[in-house]
């Protein structure tokens, strides 16, 4: 079966797709300065919209599991909806904290649902190791609007009007009532019945399997303490850009032209492992960014800059595939949605910890940031390297 041919992945990759236009992020840290935010204190709402995914990742990932995976990406496009509506009304940091603590919600309800579901689809059609095909179509139509959104949110907003801010949260938070239509449409994948725990019994199902699967263990070590920071990246780069010559209106197309290499990369990332091989495309994926925050760092220039971003994101790009690919394999399907909630949330625990210590030290300079961040992936890179993706055969092990 062709990957082009899943109408599943389609229409899921439409709903990711319509979900990730945020027409603002070209400008929102001067949208959130021109409300009275510090950039801190951004990171601080980010922190807090982290430690909500954090709480309701596995149990949602459960209720996945049992229920449904389409009810969970339904519900979690309207709580987008009511999100982008508290933040369009929102003129104090508790406004903003109340909008991004359901956006927080509506991450745990989206977090590793879309995956799972394109898996088990996939599965159930006996083609599952197209995994990295198919999560490289899904990445490429996910970055796809980032790449769409950027351009028009600079356009509209260049001359820093309070109207045209709202407009593009406006534009975004339509988006999101599109993706709750579109997932009506969506083909459940039969839930297995009879194999669901509760949030603690999976965690430590979870610790035990990282525990005897040590390949398994290794990857998610990587796939964690490599995270290339994508969030803290999106608030620092403006600044960045600004110290470094460029005029706001350039941002939508800069940002674009980035998408636009990691959308490419992530739809080809599987033969760039086919060419490469595990090791060599493991190393770039997980090396590069690193190598390349601590670049930006050293250098501050109006064109050297931007290419810096873009070649940043370029090898971003290559990661969602590439590590959906090498976790699936090692889970069962009874709980994959718990499980890879589970994972996701031992990342967001990092994620937390790092956001506000980063934060904590922007005020500084965005260069000490970058060193920071380099060194973090840099380490955690060669430490924890691919050495094998494919599962080991577990014995003696339940849940």
């Amino acid at each position: 079966m062709r990957i082009a041919e899943n109408t599943n992945l389609l229409k899921l990759s439409l709903v990711s797709f319509f979900l990730e236009l945020y027409f603002i992020s070209p400008v929102v840290v001067l949208f959130f300065m021109q409300r009275g935010l510090t950039l801190f204190q951004v990171l601080l709402l980010e922190a807090a919209q982290v430690c909500v995914t954090l709480l309701l990742n596995v149990p949602l990932g459960i209720a996945a599991d049992r229920y449904g995976r389409k009810r969970i990406i339904f519900s979690g496009s309207l709580i987008y909806t009511l999100a982008y509506y508290l933040m369009m009304i929102a003129y104090s940091f508790a406004g903003f904290l109340a909008s991004f603590l359901i956006f927080g919600i509506g991450m745990a309800f989206l977090s590793s649902t879309m995956e799972s579901l394109i898996y088990e689809d996939l599965k159930m059609k006996g083609v599952e190791g197209a995994m990295k095909r198919a999560m490289g179509h899904f990445g490429f139509f996910t970055i796809l609007a980032s790449v769409i959104s950027p351009p028009v949110g600079s356009w509209i907003a260049r001359d820093m009007k309070p109207e045209t801010f709202n407009l593009l949260i406006l534009f975004s938070l339509i988006s999101t009532v599109i993706a709750a239509v579109i997932t009506l449409t969506v083909k459940e994948v039969p839930v297995m019945r009879g194999v669901h725990e509760n949030p603690f019994r999976i965690m430590r199902y979870g610790l035990r399997l990282l525990r005897r699967d040590r390949s398994l263990l290794r990857i998610v070590l990587l796939n964690i303490f490599t995270n290339p920071f994508y969030v803290i990246i999106m608030y620092l780069f403006q600044p960045y850009f600004i110290a470094s010559g460029n005029r706001v209106a350039s941002f939508g197309v800069i940002f674009s032209i980035a998408f636009s290499c990691a959308a490419l990369s992530q739809r080809y990332a599987w033969k760039v492992e086919q060419v490469l091989g595990v090791r060599t495309a493991g190393f770039l994926m997980t090396f590069m960014p690193g190598a390349i925050y601590t670049a930006m760092a050293l250098v501050s220039h109006r064109i050297a800059s931007p290419v810096l971003f873009v070649l940043l994101w370029l090898f971003m790009g290559l990661r969602e595939p590439l590590f959906s690919q090498y976790i699936n394999m090692h889970i069962q399907s009874g709980i994959r949605t718990a499980m890879l909630s589970f994972i996701s949330f031992l990342a967001t625990l990092y994620l937390i910890a790092a956001r506000i210590f980063i934060g904590s030290i922007t005020d500084r300079g965005h260069g000490l940031s970058f060193v920071i961040m380099g060194a973090l992936i840099m380490g955690s890179s060669l430490i924890f390297r691919i050495r094998r993706a494919g599962p080991k055969r577990m014995t003696g092990l339940s849940y």
